[in-house]
């Protein structure tokens, strides 16, 4: 496939799922979380699950989905705590490091674009040093809206200035390559797999990568 990466001027990179194994965010949410709150509650598995997915629906594409503090107070339970005890499963994802290592090489403006809520953004760099790549790191709840919507987009474009036809996005999450495509990003690729243990993505309108080196 490849990319004439001479006429890519900026690159927008995700972390969850993109640079990093999105295994432990689904540890946490999946797994860690629904315990605890079965164990604190005194529900079972099933009533827990419910619970937070419907949460998890009502606020899916909204900051609140991603804000740990929101978390906390709709449930009781301490985000950055199940975060911290589960830190060992932060993972960078294979050949993530050899593809930024490139890329810093060339005359790109580096920007990593998170909805990571920024107490974890900040453990996760600090446990994966990958924030040396970039020029500039971008948690959405420093803008206050999540990258769903088309004004992270257009506060991004404010704030870091870029011309959409010589920008480069990858994400895994699928919502936000619709989004940036509406914005008029040209170069817009996604991550078959964000969890190395998990499904795989698929679409239509974007491709997947499954490998980084295909675009090199």
């Amino acid at each position: 496939m490849g990319l004439n990466w001479d006429t890519i001027k900026t690159c927008v990179i995700d972390m969850d799922g993109t640079i990093l194994d999105l295994h432990f965010d689904h540890q946490v949410w999946h797994f860690e979380l629904p315990r605890r709150l079965a164990k604190k509650n005194k529900i079972n598995l099933y009533e827990a699950n419910a619970k937070i997915s419907n949460i998890t629906e009502s606020k899916r594409g909204t900051l609140e989905w991603y804000d740990l503090g929101y978390w906390k107070s709709e449930l009781n339970i301490d985000l950055d705590e199940i975060e911290i005890a589960l830190s060992s499963l932060i993972k960078v994802r294979r050949g993530a490091i050899s593809f930024l290592k490139l890329l810093k090489e060339k005359s790109i403006t580096m920007i990593l674009a998170t909805n990571a809520h920024p107490r974890g953004l900040e453990r996760k760099l600090r446990k994966t040093d990958i924030g040396k790549f970039f020029d500039h790191v971008v948690s959405s709840h420093k803008f206050g809206v999540a990258k769903e919507n088309l004004k992270f987009w257009q506060i991004l474009k404010e704030t870091y200035p870029f011309q959409n036809n010589t920008t480069f996005l990858l994400d895994d999450n699928l919502t936000v390559l619709e989004t940036a495509r509406k914005f008029g990003v040209h170069h817009i690729y996604g991550i078959e797999k964000p969890n190395s243990q998990g499904d795989r993505n698929s679409s239509d309108l974007f491709e997947l990568l499954t490998d980084y080196s295909v675009l090199l």
